[in-house]
């Protein structure tokens, strides 16, 4: 799905179950830049988002559909396949703890989400069982 598939989907959610592009953009922590970033197709709606984004309107936005542009979150584009078999039974763990989140906690657990995201994709030094060998 191409994130401007995803603008089009979610524009259409919010006109049917009646819900503002305000209310839309406050709960999610979307921007209208966001939006038409994607929409334009500069760049791709990180996991978190999207996770965010299905909850709320309660429709599937991390299907097994392959993102050719997605952003890495530098403006850097690389080829990504969001949920994979492999990974799938893992995804669903998550996301049923994040569903579990009260809406009260939900920006901070995005914060921490999202600040754990930009950790991993930032190459570590030597392993810790490097360092512990003799």
């Amino acid at each position: 799905m191409t994130s401007k598939e995803i603008v089009e989907l979610i524009e259409a959610e919010l006109e049917k179950q009646h819900k503002t592009k305000g209310e839309f953009f406050e709960t999610c922590g979307v921007t209208r830049a966001q939006m038409s970033n994607w929409r334009r197709e500069k760049n791709y709606p990180q996991t978190p988002v999207l996770i965010t984004i299905s909850d709320y309107l309660g429709i599937d936005l991390l299907g097994k559909k392959e993102a050719p542009h997605a952003d890495d979150g530098e403006g850097r584009y690389e080829s990504m396949t969001v949920g994979n078999d492999e990974d799938d039974s893992e995804l669903e763990e998550l996301l049923q703890i994040i569903r579990s989140i009260s809406p009260d906690d939900r920006p901070r657990a995005k914060a921490i989400l999202t600040a754990l995201a930009q950790t991993s994709a930032v190459p570590s030094g030597p392993s810790s069982k490097a360092q512990e060998s003799p």
